[in-house]
């Protein structure tokens, strides 16, 4: 019985790492949006009223600049791809945005990305 025990544990043991690692496949990347604008107050406007307009999701997820004299827009969220993220612009914006993929990394990834000698 102890045999049957220890190897349904390891066994069971062995699927959550697999079904761990497949999550890891599935997540969807985290992508940082960036479209500037025109600091001119009507075209600073135009492009607010061109998002709300258009029904982007990514008001939800947005960041202006605009008070501080910073005339640009950022937006994080999750997509399958940089063209995924690029098609939920307005096709206006398209052109001026930058999308820049994001990334996390462990204390662990630092340190030896830290040991690695510049070239």
């Amino acid at each position: 019985m102890v045999w049957f025990i220890e190897k349904a544990y390891a066994f069971n043991t062995k699927l959550h790492k697999l079904n761990n690692q497949s999550l890891n496949y599935l997540k969807m990347a985290t992508y940082l949006i960036e479209i500037p604008h025109s600091g001119n107050t009507f075209e600073c406007r135009q492009v607010v009223k061109l998002f709300v307009e258009s029904g982007s999701h990514l008001l939800a997820n947005s960041y202006w600049g605009c008070k501080s004299g910073v005339h640009k827009s950022w937006f994080i969220s999750n997509f399958d791809s940089r063209e995924e993220a690029l098609q939920i612009i307005p096709p206006f914006l398209r052109h001026a945005a930058t999308i820049i993929e994001l990334t996390t990394f462990s204390k662990e990834d630092m340190a030896k990305f830290a040991e690695i000698p510049a070239p």
